[in-house]
């Protein structure tokens, strides 16, 4: 029984564990090497889970404590976010390759504003962007609710203001 129900967690949370391991860490071997962690976690300690929240709840906690443990024990390094694969651009066209210049200035710009907040605020983030709801990230951060919201919106202005003053509008 245990082994049909870690299986299923298992094929229906991998690659959801593995992307919000990947925004913590930047590169596709820390990221599955911090998922595999998590996994094995979860074998040792699903039959503990009592169900109170939704499974990926209790997933995303456990990936978001191994990796800000790994993050913790190693030397800080900055976060980086997949680049976005670009499609072929025509060489010829001016708008195609602004568009492409742009979107590359945007990527790196967030990854550099992600890398300079707090874990805990970065946690935040990468929820957020693994499109979980304030509720569920306040289950899995031990904030409340309120709490979450409102750095969400710092975060987000922040974002903002620091872009304008980079950037222009």
């Amino acid at each position: 029984m245990k082994e049909k129900i870690y299986r299923e967690v298992l094929e229906e949370n991998y690659r959801k564990v593995f992307r919000l391991c990947l925004r913590y860490f930047g590169n596709t071997t820390e990221a599955e090497d911090a998922a595999q962690d998590v996994f094995v976690k979860v074998w040792m300690h699903i039959d503990k889970f009592r169900g109170e929240s939704a499974i990926s709840t209790w997933l995303y906690r456990i990936a978001t404590n191994v990796c800000l443990t790994s993050l913790r024990n190693r030397k800080p390094e900055t976060l980086h976010i997949d680049r976005l694969e670009n499609e072929k651009i025509d060489e010829d066209d001016p708008d195609e390759s602004n568009k492409q210049e742009t979107g590359e200035k945007k990527i790196e710009f967030f990854n550099d504003y992600l890398s300079r907040l707090s874990p805990g605020d970065r946690t935040i983030v990468n929820l957020y962007l693994e499109d979980m709801d304030s509720k569920a990230i306040s289950e899995i951060t031990g904030l409340t609710d309120t709490n979450i919201r409102t750095r969400i919106h710092r975060i987000k202005n922040g974002i903002k203001k620091e872009w304008e003053e980079k950037y222009g509008t």
